[in-house]
């Protein structure tokens, strides 16, 4: 794709201004000699018409630049953080899917199931990473994951032939925990709403 002269001339005006707005301070070393060449000319009648690098349009935009700045933080600061707390929510379904081939791994060879009825860990996710220490019905399952958690979960057995697996997460730390459940015939899904981390 071309570019018109006078597109990338405003891309580059753009370009600075921003840069400008954003650090406070000039971006281009060109700038210092323009600011000097018009301090030359204070005083004189310069009549903007004949001066090649003054658009109207630029004054517009450069108007327009703080507010748009702004927006575009107030919309992609909390997109981006609530970005990172669906990555790391992400950890509790896959484990869980990982748990649920474990236990058919586990009954196809032992005829049964592993029960694990409380939360592990513990039932106290948040924040921050946990060991997932050795010691519990997940041992005897044959599966435990790769490095620390961010969740906690837990295996109860209905009967003899079927089983629930869950997970819960409080990534966000705000003491509202994002639960999710699969069992031997229904795949994992979330029971809280999307926006609980």
């Amino acid at each position: 794709m071309m570019l018109g002269l006078d597109t990338v001339l405003g891309m580059r005006t753009l370009g600075i201004l921003l840069c400008g707005f954003l650090l406070g301070v000039g971006c281009d070393s060109d700038e210092a000699s323009e600011s000097e060449s018009e301090e030359e000319s204070v005083g004189q009648d310069v009549d903007p018409s004949e001066d090649p690098d003054s658009h109207p349009a630029d004054v517009i935009l450069s108007g327009a630049m703080g507010p748009m700045a702004l927006i575009g933080a107030a919309v992609a600061i909390p997109n981006f953080v609530e970005m990172q707390y669906r990555s790391k929510r992400s950890e509790i379904p896959s484990n869980i899917n990982a748990i649920k081939t474990s236990l058919y791994a586990y009954d196809a060879e032992f005829d049964g199931y592993v029960s694990e009825p409380n939360f592990y860990p513990d039932s106290h996710p948040g924040k921050s990473l946990r060991d997932f220490p050795d010691g519990s019905s997940f041992d005897t399952l044959g599966w435990k994951p790769d490095g620390q958690v961010r969740g906690s979960y837990k295996i109860v057995t209905r009967g003899y032939r079927d089983f629930v697996v869950y997970g819960i997460s409080d990534i966000d730390g705000d003491g509202e925990r994002a639960t999710f459940t699969a069992t031997k015939t229904v795949n994992v899904r979330m029971m809280t709403p999307p926006d609980v981390y």
